[in-house]
């Protein structure tokens, strides 16, 4: 009788352990961050500080262990370390209620501020040391095993991996904005570049374009880029009052682990993510629809490449020079398919070669009164800057469309035949009329 209480007893305590660890639900993960997982097992990166979250089922205990050790058996006493065992203990009766128990090289590695209990809601904030070889996401299997006093409770596979740090940017190569020239004001890119976090670690970003650091923002763009995930970053450019010109600025990217997550010890290698390039800003300093041309010597010229006008059509179109220095503009047209009427620099009416004295302070403005001769055709404005003899030409083609006023008497017409028409019609009516009235009487 005796041997068959010990047996009923053996196998309810049996039968309590297994459902126990049916009820118990586990999560492992940086805090903020979702669950890592590999091979359908839970991941732990190493030297990062991990939250293990444990759901008791409803079953409340005073005293816990959390061990963690590599591959599937436990090592004997004598061959454990860093490199493969780890024990953690939750006691609500002890003096400090959670407790790291191995202590390697003098340091914890259990988290005492961020571990906490609810009822039957466990929180160890746990690592473990970073002692794998520098291989990118080398991982190796361990087994993490609850007890309750000596009564193993669950037991389950865990990948620890190499810390990795891999960012990666898309989309864009090359960023353009479009400012006035000695104009403040903000101006959005044409674009916008895209930065993903490959690795398995929280990286906290910075984006920097040294030259240019203070005229430039990334809309919204949150510093902290999680596991696998991406942050589209919009570039404002706050523009000074810039003369006008190109200007290329590179700049990179950079990614580091923030602080709270790190386990410090002396063998840190894999604060910082590898440094990669940012999207290239190209930043146009001109009038819109002009070409912004670098005569060299710092002078800059702007003109209208092309343009649409009606035959007869009288307009103003501009070329601009800033930078400081000397320059001689001579400009003609074609004469067959337009015609300059008038030229004027600044407000001054002036005759070709114009002699001009250009400065980084503000714009010379040449204004040039076109007419457009001839329909269907295509009329040239020749422009030629002589600067300390570097001689450049260029030109502003004009395409000659049907007349406005022709149009407009296409329109008319019509209504005007009609009016004809129906007067000789009442004329005939009216004809014939009095024809009838004189051959009655």
């Amino acid at each position: 009788m005796l041997v068959s209480i010990v047996v009923i007893l053996g196998s309810l305590s049996l039968l309590s352990s297994v459902s126990a660890a049916n009820d118990i639900d586990i999560t492992v993960s940086m805090d903020g961050e979702s669950a890592q997982t590999r091979f359908d097992h839970l991941v732990l990166v190493a030297g990062l500080w991990h939250l293990v979250d444990i759901d008791m089922g409803g079953e409340v205990l005073d005293q816990l262990t959390l061990k963690l050790f590599e591959g599937t058996t436990v090592p004997i006493a004598s061959q454990r370390n860093a490199t493969n065992y780890y024990e953690w203990t939750y006691d609500e009766s002890s003096d400090l209620v959670w407790q790291d128990v191995m202590m390697y090289g003098g340091r914890t590695y259990i988290d005492a501020d961020n571990c906490s209990q609810s009822n039957s809601l466990y929180r160890f904030a746990i690592g473990v040391k970073d002692t794998f070889p520098s291989i990118e996401f080398y991982h190796e299997n361990w087994t993490l095993e609850i007890y309750a006093g000596q009564d193993n409770l669950f037991s389950e596979v865990i990948v620890i991996e190499k810390p990795t740090l891999s960012l990666a940017r898309s989309h864009a190569e090359t960023i353009e904005f479009y400012v006035d020239p000695f104009t403040e004001m903000d101006a959005d890119g044409d674009d916008y570049f895209k930065v993903e976090n490959k690795g398995n670690v929280p990286l906290e970003l910075s984006v920097d374009y040294p030259t240019y650091a203070k005229y430039l923002e990334c809309e919204h763009f949150e510093t902290i880029l999680s596991v696998k995930s991406g942050k589209h970053c919009n570039i404002i450019l706050h523009s000074d009052s810039w003369m006008a010109g190109i200007g290329t600025v590179t700049g990179t990217i950079e990614g580091t682990i923030p602080s709270p997550y790190v386990i410090y010890t002396d063998q840190l290698t894999f604060l910082s993510a590898p440094v990669i390039s940012a999207s290239t800003l190209k930043i146009n300093v001109g009038h819109a629809n002009h070409e912004i041309v670098d005569l060299g010597d710092g002078i800059i010229f702007q003109y209208e490449k092309s343009l649409t006008m009606n035959e007869g059509e009288v307009r103003e179109i501009h070329a601009y020079l800033s930078g400081n220095g000397e320059a001689t503009l001579n400009i003609s047209s074609d004469e067959t398919n337009s015609s300059i009427r008038n030229i004027q620099l600044g407000t001054i009416q002036v005759t070709p070669p114009i002699s001009i004295t250009s400065t980084n302070t503000s714009e010379q403005i040449v204004t040039i009164t076109v007419e457009a001769l001839r329909e269907n055709k295509v009329g040239t404005i020749y422009y030629t800057l002589d600067v300390d003899g570097n001689i450049r030409e260029f030109t502003t083609t004009i395409t000659v469309e049907v007349p406005q006023s022709g149009r407009d008497e296409t329109t008319t017409a019509l209504p005007f035949a009609t009016i004809i028409i129906l007067l000789c019609v009442v004329l005939v009516v009216v004809y014939m009329l009095i024809s009838y009235l004189r051959h009655r009487g």
